[in-house]
């Protein structure tokens, strides 16, 4: 008959050992779990950005969305649209190539919505070779999507109207730079084959002074080009035949209007020279590393023309010309 001390023995053994054997089961099921994330791991597909329009689409028109893969190998790359249930209402493959955007995404796709109409917010996902997910976008009429776009963009070239007649209503605004209405012009001096460094030791000018006064400043500082103020005026004029109803646009259009014939007419050149240390346009590193006079500083420095050929066949005809076809309708 065993004793009591081999009971106690036993009952001490037992728990140690069954112990033992879930300590080895449990060590050998992570260990298996932690291969099948790492095989995971190394067959997941490679993600990619989707770029799609910030603003929106309009039911009607073309509408495109961009993959921008890490690898070129995209032949098997699906994609599908989700509106916000979760509901897939669109499929279909990636399209072809654009080309690269940098060497991070060496191929970007294209992927055609256009069959997409119903307003509503979506997102595009792709899987197969690369995944990616798009930002939401939104498809909605032109009423709601571009009239408080363009208003707001009539707001901004309010702000920076230069000249006498500026809008004071619009962040206080007062005239500007009112000696631009005697713009000393000068002849073409001679740059550098990079545009940095003026070779000449300065300036020519000439006799003639020319009115420039007035116009928009450019991207927030305070040169003017006939170039910029060209594809904006067409830009506006675009919008306003689409949507002619906005407050305050085709007062806008016309101020860019008034400008841009006005100096198109003149005899000199659209490239205005730089001059350091007074107020210019045209010349991008030196105006930028100048000091200018602010919006609000009344007459200012007078500005600087160059002297050359100022056509009217370029930006500022399309402009104009498309004046005349939108005040025809």
């Amino acid at each position: 008959m065993p004793s009591a001390h081999r009971y106690r023995t036993a009952s001490r053994v037992f728990p140690t050992v069954v112990l033992a054997a879930l300590a080895v089961v449990l060590v050998v099921a992570t260990l298996m779990q932690l291969g099948t994330q790492r095989s995971g791991a190394a067959t997941e597909s490679p993600r990619g950005e989707i770029r799609v329009d910030q603003v929106g689409y309009v039911p009607d028109e073309p509408k495109y969305a961009y993959l921008m893969a890490p690898s070129r190998s995209l032949g098997a790359a699906r994609y599908e649209v989700r509106d916000e249930q979760g509901r897939t209402v669109l499929t279909g493959w990636v399209g072809a190539s654009t080309g690269n955007w940098n060497s991070g995404y060496p191929d970007v796709r294209v992927i055609d919505l256009g069959s997409l109409r119903r307003e509503g917010t979506y997102r595009v996902h792709v899987t197969g070779p690369v995944t990616a997910t798009s930002p939401p976008f939104s498809i909605a009429s032109r009423q709601k999507l571009l009239v408080p776009l363009t208003a707001g963009h009539v707001r901004f070239f309010q702000a920076e109207r230069d000249g006498e007649n500026v809008i004071s209503s619009v962040l206080h605004r007062r005239p500007s730079h009112l000696n631009d209405r005697n713009a000393t012009v000068y002849r073409t001096p001679r740059y550098s084959p990079d545009g940095e460094t003026l070779l000449d030791a300065g300036l020519v000018a000439d006799a003639e002074l020319v009115d420039v006064s007035g116009g928009w400043f450019d991207a927030g500082d305070f040169l003017k080009f006939t170039q910029t103020t060209s594809y904006t005026v067409a830009t506006m004029l675009l919008a306003e035949r689409t949507a002619p109803r906005i407050p305050g646009l085709a007062a806008e259009t016309d101020h860019g209007l008034e400008w841009l014939d006005r100096v198109t007419r003149a005899e000199w050149c659209r490239v205005p020279a730089c001059r350091c240390g007074r107020r210019s346009v045209g010349n991008f590193p030196c105006d930028h590393r100048t000091r200018l006079s602010a919006p609000g500083s009344g007459r200012g420095g007078r500005l600087a023309v160059e002297r050359g050929l100022c056509t009217r066949a370029g930006g500022g005809g399309a402009a104009l010309h498309r004046a005349g076809d939108v005040r025809r309708r």
